[in-house]
């Protein structure tokens, strides 16, 4: 990947820009902190689309890097007899993926799909060969029959990490500002609207075509069959979806995935599209931290996981299934089964404000510095929303400083506030606003339905 050299669009702070941060209250120890966190961002950003022929030079460079030089060739070799067209789009506003990255790290993307659905076919006993695999997920790669047992050992070492397929982020348009900007813009409480973000303190996704929130069995099969995703343990829950469990003879007599298959039977179909997704941090002021000082609670609220992709839920699934598969029993991943299980009625958000594709190591780009920049006494707030059908919901979460000596006692406390917006889907405008106590009706139906369906129930009410 190379750096760009154009300091509008590196992660420079502007002699302005650096005011605003001081302002705010940010000291010079963490603004130096958001500029090597932002020099690491640029390098993922491209000035301008490639082409296809110079991306593939890259896709040759990064698995060269990355894999052994068998893994490396068999990928490479697919992606050069699958190449896609030349034509590339950038619709979006904000940063893009690099779309002729892009293309080329779908072809590999899907390869390696295949490759773990055969793997975790054979985990369950089913054991399909590549043909079936390409059917099972829609692929229309050309492939050799050959090339199965590779695929399955690509998916098994470098499933979880497909940083090397990462394709940064091209402005969409000579008006896109900076990267410096968006930590600015997001730090004072605008967001700005992106659809990578790569600043470390979140965003505010709106794409009103492609942005939705589904159920976890929608989730599995849009991944798999048109996003072609892989996530280890992604191809169980796909299998389990499509068959009966007397398909998996490994499975014979596993109590914990009968109960868990029977709830997956149970969960509702919901899709909400068109929702505007914000995940964000900010530095709120002391009037609006005062405000709320009497309401601080000792319970929090796990509001962050509503915005990331269920890897780590899938990944559960499938050592779940390598440990029944092994005969062992592991009590502690067998709670996890039952969190898992209950996760089910879930909803989870298919392009999330704070996701990259492929990346696991690289995550960090996005999500690294959310509630870690502060003020001078340690305050800091994330911003945690929905919006749909006109109206937004928002719970912000206030931070009170450990470095804060007055009032006395909030040092280290939190508070929840929830804004609605009766009049706008992406928070603006006009709005209600009040405490988020642990009694509360909507703090109980976070507790139990996780926020992002809790939310979108809540704004549906009002269509």
């Amino acid at each position: 990947m190379i750096g760009l050299n154009r300091p509008f669009y590196r992660g420079d702070f502007m002699q302005n820009e650096l005011i605003s941060l001081q302002s705010m209250g940010v000291s010079e120890a963490q603004i130096g902190l958001l500029a090597s966190h932002l020099a690491r961002a640029a390098e993922f950003v491209w000035l301008t689309d490639p082409s296809i022929p110079e991306a593939l030079k890259w896709m040759h460079s990064s698995l060269s890097k990355n894999l052994i030089p068998t893994d490396a060739d068999l990928l490479l070799d697919v992606v050069t007899k699958n190449l896609p067209g030349e034509e590339v789009v950038y619709s979006e506003v904000g940063y893009d993926s690099c779309q002729s990255h892009r293309k080329l790290s779908k072809v590999a993307g899907e390869a390696i799909l295949i490759g773990g659905m055969i793997y975790e076919s054979q985990l369950l006993g089913l054991s399909i060969n590549l043909e079936e695999a390409k059917i099972l997920i829609g692929s229309q790669l050309g492939l050799d029959q050959n090339d199965a047992e590779g695929l399955v050992r690509i998916a098994q070492k470098h499933g979880g990490v497909q940083d090397f397929l990462f394709p940064g982020v091209t402005p969409s348009d000579t008006d896109t500002p900076n990267l410096a900007s968006y930590v600015v813009a997001a730090l004072g409480g605008q967001p700005l609207t992106s659809v990578r973000t790569l600043t470390g303190v979140g965003g505010l996704r709106y794409d009103q075509d492609w942005n939705f929130v589904t159920d976890f069995k929608t989730f599995v099969k849009l991944k798999v069959t048109e996003d072609k995703r892989y996530y280890p343990g992604i191809g169980i829950f796909y299998l389990l979806l499509k068959n009966d469990l007397s398909a998996f003879p490994a499975l014979a007599h596993a109590m914990s995935i009968e109960q868990f298959k029977q709830k997956l039977s149970e969960v509702e179909n919901k899709q909400f599209q068109g929702v505007s997704v914000l995940c964000s941090a900010f530095l709120p002021s002391w009037s609006e931290m005062k405000k709320y000082q009497d309401f601080t609670s000792p319970k929090s609220l796990a509001l962050a996981e509503a915005f990331h992709s269920p890897a780590y839920e899938f990944a559960i699934l499938l050592e779940t299934i390598k440990n029944i598969t092994a005969g062992q029993v592991d009590k502690a991943l067998g709670e996890q089964l039952d969190i898992l299980t209950e996760k089910l009625n879930y909803l989870w958000s298919f392009n999330s404000t704070i996701h990259l594709p492929w990346t696991a190591n690289m995550a960090g780009l996005s999500n690294d510095l959310i509630g870690k920049i502060t003020n001078s006494v340690g305050d800091y707030g994330i911003r945690y929303g929905m919006g749909y059908a006109g109206r937004s919901l928002e719970i912000r979460e206030l931070a009170f400083g450990n470095n804060r000596k007055f009032p006395l006692g909030l040092a280290g406390q939190a508070v929840y506030v929830v804004r609605i917006y009766k009049e706008s889907d992406c928070f603006q405008g006009s709005y209600q606003e009040s405490p988020l106590k642990p009694g509360d009706n909507l703090w109980k139906q976070i507790s139990k339905l996780g926020f992002m369906k809790a939310g979108l129930t809540l704004l549906e009410k009002h269509e």
